[in-house]
């Protein structure tokens, strides 16, 4: 069963196996996901993470998956990237301004899969770079 904790700057999404600490910033929305690797949940808090930078008009967000164990498949990597576009594109007629994404990876998986899931982002329209280093990722959102 999902749990949900509202607090003002600070949300807490949870299922069985995964978790997903949303925190709300001067200037930018972050997420820490962690547990295990679940399309539904991921799909789930990214249409609940536009709803955020919706209402509190935030346009740079920093995903931090480097904590997330187990892979999903290519095949729900597509329907995940599909899923976000189509939130991201409605999200983008309401707001107008375009929301950066940048996503950290934890190594390993960077080296097998960082060129497949960037290029899905792209192909798909969403503004999202794909890092190893919370430093450069935060640079990036920053430029």
């Amino acid at each position: 069963m999902r749990q949900r904790i509202d607090i003002a700057t600070r949300e807490i999404l949870k299922d069985n196996n995964t978790k997903a600490e949303i925190e709300i910033k001067h200037d930018m929305v972050s997420i820490r996901l962690s547990g295990h690797s679940n399309l539904s949940f991921l799909k789930s808090t990214f249409s609940r993470l536009l709803e955020i930078c919706i209402l509190k008009d935030q346009f740079k967000v920093l995903i931090d998956s480097s904590d997330l164990i187990g892979e999903i498949s290519s095949i729900e990597k597509y329907d995940y990237y599909h899923h976000i576009a189509s939130i991201y594109h409605k999200y983008l007629q309401h707001n107008g301004i375009p929301t950066r994404f940048a996503q950290l990876v934890n190594t390993e998986y960077q080296l097998s899969n960082f060129g497949y899931d960037d290029t899905l982002a792209k192909q798909f329209g969403v503004r999202m770079e794909l890092f190893s280093n919370r430093e450069n990722a935060l640079e990036w959102l920053r430029s």
